[in-house]
């Protein structure tokens, strides 16, 4: 059995997986030949088939294993994390057997969240690879899942920095991480660890340069067992009014941030005020019926402006506004999820001019009883004056 699409063992899930078999030389069976499909050894799928077998699984292993949703925990501050539970990539090996008359044909590989454009698929198809074996296991450039950029430096606003991820598929991995200016070099060794994919933390990674050397760096200079990857450079955020950022998957499956710095606009309107809500009620003291209503639902949608935005952050917008979980920080307490989406984007790939777009952001859910928003539950209790770290003599 063959994929023509796969040659690094891995493999996209938002692309496609077509597995190919002849059974040459196999007698003809009328009854037809089996196929099973099983994700982390448990079987999802099965069906019949008649040769040839030529068959696309990748909407079916897309559905298993879902959107991912690597995550950072929260109390681990180390400058590389593993964002994935022990043996979790494991349980995306998908393994396919097909059998017909008597002949047993089989396949694996891992898929992983996400997927490229088809442009790049196409691409990477004429040159006889996927798009790890031509960036996202090749240690030879920039090798982040990230839809910033596809060249070998990374720009990263210091108000957008989230965790680059990346996969890990071989052990004995050395990564060095070094300041070009002063020539300090973090080195980190992933002798031992096992295939998975792992979360590089930048904020983590310049307190460590802080407490080695002493320097606080905007821009490292990214090593793999000595040969040189790419450069990750810390940009500093312009001074204004109002920022606010939106932190989404992107196409690779992994989470980042996207700002916005232009103010707000909330509009709230109500969900269900339509006749269906309205109703009469007869009234015995004035026998005569009267109007009323269900409790009504709320949506609030808001509107921005974007900020400028350069090419290439135009494009990293583009994916923002394709992405399936959308979270907007920076406005209430927690995170909100929304549904972004802008009323034109056109713009100039090579612009002459600063490029600012409008955009609105609906509100996934609408609510229907209004209240202030609770986060810790002590609210309603009186604050303290001094942190629980004083006694209750300062309070």
């Amino acid at each position: 059995m063959i994929c023509n699409y796969i040659t690094s063992g891995f493999a996209f899930a938002g692309n496609p997986v077509v597995l190919h078999s002849d059974f040459d030389g196999a007698s003809f069976d009328s009854g037809g030949g089996s196929l099973t499909l099983s994700v982390g050894g448990i079987e999802i799928y099965t069906a019949r088939f008649s040769p040839p077998l030529d068959i696309d699984i990748s909407e079916i292993v897309a559905a298993h294993i879902g959107d991912g949703n690597y995550e950072v925990p929260e109390d681990i501050r180390d400058p590389i994390v593993d964002v994935l539970d022990p043996g979790t990539l494991n349980e995306w090996k998908v393994d396919v057997e097909a059998v017909y008359s008597g002949h047993i044909d089989e396949y694996s590989f891992i898929a992983l969240p996400g997927g490229v454009s088809k442009q790049n698929l196409c691409r990477f198809a004429a040159m006889g690879k996927d798009a790890f074996d031509a960036r996202f296991a090749n240690y030879k450039g920039n090798f982040f899942l990230t839809t910033r950029t596809a060249g070998w430096q990374l720009s990263i606003r210091e108000t957008e920095l989230e965790p680059l991820y990346f996969l890990m598929n071989r052990s004995g991995l050395r990564l060095e991480f070094a300041e070009p200016f002063s020539g300090k070099r973090y080195s980190l060794s992933f002798d031992n660890k096992p295939e998975s994919v792992y979360a590089l933390d930048i904020d983590a990674l310049r307190l460590c340069f802080v407490e080695l050397h002493g320097v606080l760096p905007n821009m490292f200079d990214v090593y793999a067992d000595d040969s040189f990857c790419c450069r990750i450079v810390v940009e500093m955020a312009l001074p204004v009014k109002e920022r606010h950022r939106l932190r989404f998957i992107n196409s690779l499956g992994v989470f980042e941030t996207f700002e916005l710095t232009g103010p707000l606009s909330v509009y709230a309107q109500n969900g269900n005020e339509d006749e269906n809500g309205i109703f009469q009620r007869y009234d015995r003291t004035v026998g005569d019926f009267r109007t009323e209503r269900e409790r009504i639902g709320q949506k609030l949608t808001i509107t921005t402006e974007t900020g400028v935005k350069r090419p290439d952050e135009i494009r990293f917008m583009m994916d923002m506004l394709s992405s399936q979980d959308v979270r907007l920080l920076d406005f209430a307490p927690y995170p909100i999820k929304v549904i972004p989406s802008v009323e034109s984007l056109e713009y100039n790939p090579r612009s002459e001019t600063p490029q600012s777009f409008s955009i609105k952001l609906e509100v996934a859910e609408t609510e229907t009883y209004i209240m202030q928003d609770i986060m810790t539950g002590n609210e309603n209790l009186r604050p303290r004056i001094f942190s629980n770290q004083f006694s209750k003599q300062f309070n």
